[in-house]
């Protein structure tokens, strides 16, 4: 995972939505967490950074993934859950109730109240 990080920023300008969130997902199941989190490195600031592209173009489970993976791992990030509430109606409306209770329980984790 160390080599992924080192190219974390480029990864996430050129990755697709689903292999985001597949990959946020695969760093929350293993416990890696990056040396520092939120690092200037770090694959989790450069999924921040991108949240609003993220919450657009993602399909809902994308999306309940990413924020698993952030809730999972701890990390809070304003950003992605601000952006998670401005389109909650979308999502809402367009997801299967497990989609929901994934968004839902990384909001409660995390303690944002969208």
């Amino acid at each position: 995972f160390h080599q992924i990080e080192t190219r974390a920023e480029w990864f996430v300008q050129y990755a697709k939505t689903q292999e985001i969130a597949n990959m946020a997902w695969a760093f929350a199941t293993l416990g890696v967490v990056e040396s520092q989190a939120l690092s200037s490195q770090s694959l989790f600031t450069y999924i921040e950074k991108r949240s609003s592209w993220l919450i657009r173009h993602g399909q809902t489970q994308e999306i309940g993934n990413t924020a698993w993976a952030f809730a999972t791992l701890g990390i809070k990030s304003s950003a992605l859950f601000s952006e998670i509430e401005k389109q909650s109606e979308r999502l809402v409306s367009s997801s299967n109730p497990q989609e929901i209770a994934n968004i839902a329980w990384a909001c409660g984790t995390l303690q944002f109240k969208a």
